[in-house]
């Protein structure tokens, strides 16, 4: 589905764009005094500033070492257990770094079809699901290895926020000179198994954290809850940070190769199944969707398998449980309008992507990556018919499986708010051995027009919400409309429609669009459209 939402995300539905590929993104500037304060800084606060500099810069080495005491040499005795244990998560799935690897199981080539191209922060951890094969065994790959990792102090304009109370009283007894919280920018950039993996564009995630000095050292203390902000109002509920993959326990990566070079598949313990299905299916699962809209896109993915509802949640930053019913979600970070690239974007299977066939993990492959292709072509405001209704035709292409039946998708950004999902039972798919016919794939559609109640205008974009009932029906029906256009126009006339009515706008701008493409009126498009469905149904 199609709507941005917070930082980026995108259920089954979407997430739309390429992925963000090139290491010529330039580095960040490193902080200096200067850069950070909005005043002319003190010699006192550049001082601080250059210590906790310095404390961040060594963080990544620490996160990636094989020295486990690296890390702890650089958080506070003070700090909490919990923030203590999410930092030794980090380390625990980002590192050691291994060497950039070589070995055979390190890129998984998936099974291309014939022709296809062989082109090789802080959420809490809640427990995850045992794993059936080891940790890091091949069947999920191995540590994930980032391109890029870094941590810069972030641009300061408030107030301080004092650390007081009894951790104030404890870090002055411990022999702390000062204490300090700052919002400090993680940029960051996956590899996969191995770099450069899918070598994408760097990802910068906001963050508060505390530091407290100790002689001319500084250690991390905890997160901005140590000093909670004045300017929130106590007990206000505040949207999630954006998160990060490492997140939760166990992470592995595997690298797949797709034909825009590596993509790489994320996953959780517990979700073996899925991720063979992902690896065996992703590229011809992208060489389906390049045939439809064709090769100008990134041509490759992120997929991340969850195993647990607090990770599918917390992945696609959605409130935990809303998203229940999903299979699938897209999310990304920002559009990159100067390089005209989707930042951060990713895949994100539901737990419930287990119940399904590898063929059902096909379809939603194929519709999630259409919105990774078409991300940048289509606007915030295009209806969910189109969005929606052109993923489903691409995802079930010669297949039986029933629209909105497990195969849905929600996608968001992770900037701005607003998400679309939709209901993820489990599909029962067939190889469609006649053509994929009404009746086998649009059931309750069929059921309608066999009885007379035929659709007298495209669903509306609260007709596709993942929680309602009448979800099943706005995929199918939007699945017949695309599949009506490119019966009787073709499919090249399908994705020329899509790149028309996608630019957004009202109805007038939308029947324009359709006139335009189609050479007909929506009143003479649904009145085919109804004859088609007639005829279908037969």
């Amino acid at each position: 589905m199609r709507r941005a939402v917070g930082t980026g995300l995108a259920v089954v539905l979407l997430a739309g764009g390429a992925a963000a590929c090139g290491s010529d993104d330039p580095a960040p500037t490193a902080p200096t005094a200067s850069t950070i304060f909005s005043t002319p800084p003190s010699v006192y606060e550049e001082q601080r500033a250059e210590g906790v500099s310095a404390l961040l810069d060594a963080l990544p080495d620490a996160l990636t070492s094989a020295d486990k005491g690296a890390l702890d040499a650089l958080i506070d005795p003070l700090a909490t257990a919990d923030f203590r244990r999410t930092w030794q998560l980090a380390r625990a799935n980002l590192g050691p770094t291994p060497p950039a690897a070589r070995r055979s199981d390190s890129v998984v080539p998936s099974s291309p079809e014939a022709g296809a191209p062989s082109a090789a922060t802080g959420a809490q951890n809640p427990p995850s699901r045992p794993s059936s094969a080891p940790a890091g065994s091949p069947s999920r790959g191995r540590n994930l290895v980032l391109k890029d990792l870094s941590y810069r102090l972030a641009m300061n304009s408030g107030p301080d926020r004092l650390i007081g109370g009894a951790l104030g009283v404890q870090l002055t007894e411990a022999g702390s000179s000062d204490s300090w919280v700052s919002e400090v920018t993680l940029s960051y950039a996956l590899g996969g198994a191995a770099r450069p993996g899918v070598d994408e564009a760097v990802i910068e995630v906001p963050m508060m954290l505390a530091f407290s000095r100790y002689d001319d050292e500084w250690k991390l203390l905890g997160d901005g809850s140590v000093a909670p902000d004045p300017a929130v109002t106590p007990g206000e509920t505040t949207a999630p940070g954006e998160p990060v993959p490492w997140t939760f326990s166990g992470l592995r990566a595997r690298d797949v190769r797709t034909a825009g070079g590596a993509s790489a598949v994320l996953s959780y313990p517990g979700t073996e199944r899925t991720v063979g299905a992902v690896g065996t299916e992703l590229a011809s699962a992208v060489s389906a969707v390049s045939r439809f809209w064709g090769q100008d896109w990134s041509q490759q993915a992120v997929v991340v398998a969850t195993a647990t509802d607090e990770q599918f949640a917390a992945l696609t930053r959605t409130r935990h449980g809303s998203t229940s019913a999903a299979a699938a979600a897209s999310v990304f970070s920002r559009i990159d309008s100067g390089s005209k690239t989707v930042v951060g974007q990713r895949i994100v299977l539901a737990p419930a992507a287990r119940q399904l066939s590898q063929a059902g993990i096909a379809v939603i492959l194929r519709h999630e990556l259409f919105h990774v292709a078409a991300r940048l072509a289509t606007a915030e405001e295009a209806p969910m018919w189109l969005t929606e209704g052109v993923a489903e035709y691409v995802g079930r292409r010669g297949t039986t499986a029933v629209p909105g039946s497990g195969a849905r998708s929600t996608e968001r950004s992770s900037a701005a708010p607003g998400a679309s999902r939709s209901p993820g039972r489990p599909v029962e798919e067939q190889p469609a051995e006649t053509g994929d016919e009404l009746t086998d794939v649009a059931p309750e559609l069929a059921v309608q027009v066999a009885a007379g109640r035929l659709p007298t205008d495209l669903p509306a974009d609260n007709d596709f919400a993942v929680d309602t009932a009448q979800a099943r029906l706005a995929y199918q029906t939007a699945w017949s409309f695309a599949a009506f256009v490119a019966d009787t126009y073709g499919p090249d006339r399908l994705k020329q429609m899509y790149l028309a009515v996608a630019q957004g706008g009202d109805e007038p701008a939308t029947a324009k669009a359709l006139q335009q493409t189609l050479g007909a009126s929506k009143k003479q498009l649904i009145t085919e459209w109804q004859r088609w469905l007639r005829q279908e149904v037969r």
